[in-house]
C-alpha cells in the first residue's frame, strides 16, 4: 500500500518513515514541508515520547490560537501538528513553552476535533502522540464556562422538558443521568429520546453514569470496588459509548464517589479514593477507545470532611493522584459547589485544579436552596458563583441543580429549581438565562 504524506524535510535528508502508524494527511497551506511518498508504514501505535501539551483536553478555541508539544524523542528536528488526521502547523524548534506553532480555529468547523503531535527526528522518523479532544467554538461544543442544567431521578421525565426548555433558559448542555444496568441491558429508548430531544434542540448531552447494579455486587449506592466489578462496569459504559459514538459530549464517571451516601452506600462500605483511581485506570482507555472525542469526567465530589465515613474533595483528589501515579484517569476533575456561601465551592475547585493543571474541571452539579435563601437572594448566589467560576482559566461545564423544582419529599434542594413546581420561572432563571 502507497501512502502520501507530509513531511518535515530539507534537501538532501532523508524522507521520513511513520514509525508509528498510518495517517491520513493533506497537503499543508503556506508550510515549507515537501510531499513524501512513503510505503511500508507500521501498525498505528501511540508514542508516550511526545504529547500535546496545549490545548489541553476538553478545553475550546476561538480564533488565533497556540499548539504546544513536549517531546522526549532523541534527535527532534520538528514537530507537526495534526487535527483530525490533518497535518496543520509545523514548530521548527523548542523554545521556553516547548514546541509551539500557530493556528486559526476560523479554519475549522465548530465542533468537537482530535489532535495529536508528530515529532520528526533527525534520521526522517515521525513520531506520534496520543490524541486529545479539543472543542472549536461557535457551537454548543465549546465546553468553557458552558452552562447546563438538569432534572434527577425520581422524575426523570422531566429531563426531556429540561431539554426542550433550552431555547428559554439556553442551556448548552444538559447532564443526563443513566443507571448502569444489569447484564448490560441499557434503556436504549430512553437515551435515544435524550439524544434525538437533545439534536432537536441544539444541546448536548453528558452521559452520568451512576452506581453498580446487584449482578456485579451487593452494594449499589457505590462505584464497584473489586477487579471483576470494575471491568465489567468499565465495559457496560464503553459499550454504551460506543454505540452512541460522538453524541455525547462528555460521559461522568459516578456521582460524589468520596461522600457516604453515594460513595459508600449510605455508610456501608469505606471511602477508598485507592480503589475508585483503579477503576478510572480500568474505564478510561476503554472509553477513549470507544469514543476518542469524548470527555471523560471524574465523579464530581460532594463538599464533605474526612471524618471516616466520607473524604474531602481535597483528600480525595491526593488519594486518586497517588493511585493514578501519572497516568491519565480521566479528562476533567469534576465537583460539586454546594454550600450557602457561592464561592465556597469555587475555592474548593482552585484546590482541586492545583493537584491536576493540565485538566480542566468541571462543575456537574450544584444549587441553592429556597430554604436557606430567599428567591432574590439566590438568584444572587447563582449570579456570583457563575461568573467566578469562568473567570477561572481552567473552567469547563456548569451544571445547576435543578431546572424545575422536583415537588416530591426529600432533601431541602427538591425547592431549588431554576423554575418553581407549577414551571413559573424564578429570579435565578432568567440570570442563568442572561449568562447562557
Amino acid at each position: 500500500m502507497r501512502t502520501i504524506g507530509v513531511a518535515a524535510t530539507v534537501p538532501g535528508d532523508p524522507p521520513p518513515r511513520l514509525a508509528h502508524g498510518h495517517l491520513r494527511m493533506a497537503p499543508l497551506a503556506g508550510l515549507a514541508l515537501l510531499i513524501a511518498a512513503m510505503s511500508g508504514c507500521a501498525p498505528a501505535t501511540a508514542s508516550s515520547n511526545v504529547r500535546v501539551a496545549a490545548p489541553l483536553q476538553g478545553t475550546i478555541v476561538n480564533g488565533p490560537f497556540t499548539f504546544s508539544a513536549v517531546s522526549a524523542v532523541p534527535g527532534t528536528k520538528t514537530i507537526i501538528f495534526s487535527i483530525d488526521g490533518r497535518w496543520v502547523a509545523a514548530a521548527g524548534g523548542p523554545g521556553p513553552l516547548g514546541w509551539t506553532a500557530s493556528y486559526n480555529s476560523a479554519q475549522m468547523t465548530p465542533g468537537i476535533h482530535s489532535v495529536t503531535a508528530i515529532a520528526v527526528d533527525v534520521w526522517g522518523t515521525a513520531h506520534v502522540s496520543a490524541a486529545i479532544g479539543m472543542a472549536v467554538s461557535g457551537s454548543t461544543n465549546a465546553f468553557h464556562g458552558m452552562l447546563g442544567v438538569q432534572q434527577p431521578y425520581p422524575t426523570t421525565h422531566d429531563i426531556y422538558a429540561a431539554i426542550a426548555d433550552s431555547g428559554n433558559d439556553h442551556a448548552k448542555i444538559v447532564r443526563f443521568e443513566q443507571q448502569v444496568p444489569s447484564g448490560n441491558n441499557w434503556n436504549y429508548s430512553n437515551i435515544d429520546r435524550g439524544l434525538a430531544d437533545a439534536q432537536a434542540h441544539g444541546v448536548r448531552l453528558m452521559l452520568s453514569a451512576t452506581y453498580t447494579p446487584g449482578d456485579l455486587q451487593s452494594h449499589y449506592y457505590t462505584y464497584p470496588r473489586s477487579d471483576a466489578a470494575q471491568n465489567a462496569w468499565s465495559d457496560r459504559v464503553a459499550s454504551v459509548i460506543a454505540r452512541y459514538r460522538g453524541r455525547f459530549a462528555a460521559v461522568e464517571l459516578s456521582n460524589e464517589p468520596n461522600g457516604w451516601q453515594f460513595g459508600a452506600d449510605n455508610g456501608s462500605l469505606p471511602v477508598d479514593a485507592g480503589s475508585y483511581g483503579r477503576l478510572l485506570l480500568k474505564a478510561y482507555p476503554k472509553i477513549k477507545a470507544a469514543d476518542p472525542g469524548i470527555v471523560v469526567v471524574a465523579g464530581g465530589t460532594a463538599p464533605a470532611p474526612t471524618d471516616g465515613k466520607q473524604m474531602s474533595p481535597e483528600d480525595w483528589y491526593r488519594g486518586i493522584a497517588a493511585t493514578l501515579g501519572g497516568r491519565t484517569g480521566f479528562d476533567a476533575a469534576a465537583h460539586h459547589a454546594y454550600g450557602t456561601d457561592p464561592l465556597y465551592g469555587i475555592h474548593t475547585a482552585d484546590a482541586i485544579h492545583a493537584m491536576f493543571p493540565n485538566q480542566t474541571l468541571w462543575l456537574t452539579e450544584q444549587g441553592c436552596s429556597l430554604q436557606d435563601h430567599s428567591e432574590p437572594a439566590q438568584a444572587a448566589w447563582l449570579a456570583t458563583q457563575i461568573d467566578a467560576f469562568r473567570s477561572r482559566s481552567w473552567a469547563g461545564a456548569y451544571f445547576y441543580f435543578t431546572w424545575q423544582d422536583r415537588g416530591v419529599s426529600g432533601d431541602k434542594y427538591t425547592v431549588a429549581g431554576l423554575r418553581r413546581n407549577d414551571g413559573s420561572p424564578r429570579p435565578s432563571f432568567f440570570v442563568f438565562a442572561q449568562r447562557g
